[in-house]
């Protein structure tokens, strides 16, 4: 009987030795105080520099350069255009996966991933519009592990072109001359054709036909607010001119009476 007991006993200590550590129950309270952690959780986006661009004999220099110019261009380091996708305020509570539309892949990032917080992913293609779905999960060091707790979205801009061109200066507010584009461009004209329509006045910023006599009062009323104090001065004149022509004419009248 003795050594039927110390047989259970040694078993339940073997037991209880063995088996892995229980982590507390995921309760609604530990999800609420995780969701308000993933909803502090923001996605921001900026045109930035990437790795420098090695200079090799396949660059196609202009004619004519001087030697300066020529010691300058090699001397000077040149960078990949990128744009910089930020994910913050990323806890050690907290890992997110990121999905985007040009590659269709989707990654995992931890806390370790980030720096203080902060996940930096870099998109060399800057010529296309992009999508990014970002979903936000509790952690493994959590009482909810890998609940999903939620989700945000960012969209990045495409680089235009066009607006390197000679025939957008004096155009930077019109939409092909913007140097970012969020949405892509339906032109059935030539491109240069509608600047210079924009240039002439024939159609606004959005490249919609613009309507002359809004134009004119807006004109009009930018010329009267730049010279208000000429039509201020102007309007007492004659409310003065005004009051005199009035006092002589009323004193005709009773020297007529009279």
């Amino acid at each position: 009987m003795k050594k039927r007991i110390k047989r259970l006993v040694w078993m339940l200590l073997v037991f209880l030795v063995l088996s892995p550590t229980v982590k507390a129950a995921c309760d609604a309270t530990e999800e609420n105080k995780l969701r308000a952690l993933a909803y502090n959780v923001k996605a921001s986006y900026e045109p930035g520099q990437g790795e420098e661009i090695v200079k090799d004999d396949g660059f196609n220099l202009p004619d004519g350069l001087t030697e300066e110019e020529y010691e300058e261009f090699w001397n000077t380091p040149f960078y990949e255009d990128v744009i910089k996708v930020y994910i913050t305020n990323i806890t050690e509570d907290l890992y997110v996966k990121v999905s985007d539309k040009l590659s269709g892949q989707t990654k995992t990032y931890q806390y370790s991933d980030t720096d203080k917080g902060t996940l930096t992913i870099v998109q060399d293609d800057i010529f296309s519009i992009n999508n990014y779905t970002i979903e936000v999960y509790s952690s493994a060091k959590t009482s909810c592990p890998d609940t999903k707790l939620y989700t945000l979205y960012q969209a990045t801009p495409m680089f235009n072109v066009i607006s390197t061109y000679d025939i957008c200066q004096g155009a930077e507010d019109f939409y092909l001359c913007h140097e970012y584009l969020s949405v892509e461009p339906q032109v059935t004209e030539s491109y240069d054709t509608l600047i210079l329509q924009y240039k002439e006045g024939k159609i606004n910023e959005d490249g919609d036909p613009s309507k002359p006599d809004e134009k004119e009062k807006k004109t009009f009323g930018e010329f009267v607010k730049k010279h208000k104090g000429i039509f201020i001065g102007t309007g007492i004149g004659i409310v003065i001119v005004g009051g005199a022509v009035a006092v002589i004419i009323v004193r005709k009248q009773r020297s007529k009476r009279i």
